[in-house]
């Protein structure tokens, strides 16, 4: 079993026709065996981002709603929900320090981070990190995690 870990840019992918839709729509399926882990932000991101799709015309007010169901029965049934803990911030708090990164982001990061560390404690494969922000990739490259950016699969 393959631990993925996905950001907001990642995760999105799946509700939003574009480069890399593909790749994550397979990463996703049912029948991959993969567990998803998603930070508990991911969810308002995922909204915002819905809700910016709206404001710009591309989706209307329905498909925004109809995505946003789906991403709820998601997160319910689907995704192995990360907590935004004390010791999550602490280490973000550290990231945002040391490189050059937007808050959430650092969030994002510090979750995928103290995840993998349980993961591998426990003897399982380090989980891959996913994102289609480059410079969250390359942080997140630097400091260790496998990293995959789902624009790389048009």
């Amino acid at each position: 079993m393959n631990h993925y870990f996905f950001d907001s840019r990642g995760r999105v992918k799946r509700y939003i026709k574009e480069v890399g839709n593909q790749w994550v729509t397979g990463i996703l399926e049912d029948k991959s065996n993969n567990r998803i882990l998603v930070a508990r932000i991911t969810e308002a991101e995922s909204n915002s981002a819905f809700a910016r799709l709206v404001r710009e015309k591309i989706w209307t007010s329905a498909e925004a709603n109809l995505q946003q169901k789906q991403l709820k029965k998601h997160f319910r049934h689907e995704y192995r929900v990360i907590s935004v803990t004390v010791l999550v911030v602490q280490q973000a708090i550290e990231f945002l320090h040391q490189h050059p990164l937007r808050a959430y982001d650092a969030i994002q990061l510090a979750g995928a981070v103290l995840t993998n560390i349980r993961l591998v404690q426990q003897l399982k494969p380090p989980l891959t990190f996913v994102s289609g922000d480059k410079r969250l990739l390359t942080v997140a490259s630097t400091i260790g995690l496998k990293v995959e950016d789902p624009n790389a699969y048009p």
